[in-house]
């Protein structure tokens, strides 16, 4: 962030990337988070079945990739693709799904688990009642990986901070709720803005 030249920018974060905008938060280095499903709150059995989950994923869409290429041109297969991730899978693009595949594949899933396995299992936001900023958390109501209970949690922390849950969205809601996700953040951030300019 130093780097690129953001001092304090407004944050966007799902699922591990929620944590990581609310772990600078902590920091003190963003103006505003909006966390998409953040994970964050999970038992150590939940953060295990997780971290099952992501690796038999990736072994999937490493080895039978060929097969999926197939399968994506059907939207009944792609929503059974992205069901951990979409609960409107079927509506996705099959280049869009396609491109997710690979990521999960070619990502470095073992490197990636063993340099995070013990923020895995003691995420830094198990507290975060001391974040200051302005937060916004937006959860999908047939999230199969972060629970209702979990987001709770955070709204107990934060019990400012806005709040969201969409009935027919999953993991990821800027998957199933593009225009709508996007139209949140900028009203949201627009609103910090005009907060701090008063």
């Amino acid at each position: 962030m130093d780097a690129a030249g953001f001092e304090c920018p407004d944050v966007v974060g799902n699922s591990v990337g929620g944590i990581i905008a609310l772990e600078l938060a902590r920091m003190g280095r963003v103006r505003s988070v909006v966390a998409l499903c953040p994970e964050g709150k999970q038992s150590a059995i939940h953060a295990l079945s997780l971290f099952a989950r992501g690796y038999l994923s990736h072994q999937l869409a490493r080895r039978l990739s060929p097969v999926l290429r197939q399968a994506m041109r059907f939207p009944t297969l792609r929503k059974v693709l992205m069901r951990d991730a979409s609960a409107k899978g079927h509506l996705l693009s099959p280049e869009l799904v396609e491109h997710l595949i690979e990521a999960i594949a070619y990502c470095d899933v073992l490197q990636t688990a063993k340099a995070n396995i013990k923020g895995l299992f003691n995420p830094p936001t198990k507290n975060i009642s001391d974040v200051e900023c302005p937060v916004y958390f937006i959860w999908g109501a047939k999230d199969s990986f972060v629970s209702e209970k979990e987001m709770n949690h955070y709204r107990a922390d934060l019990p400012d901070a806005k709040y969201m849950a969409i009935d027919d969205c999953g993991h990821c809601p800027q998957l199933d709720w593009p225009d709508m996700i996007t139209d949140e953040i900028l009203a949201f951030t627009n609103t910090v803005q005009f907060a701090k300019k008063t």
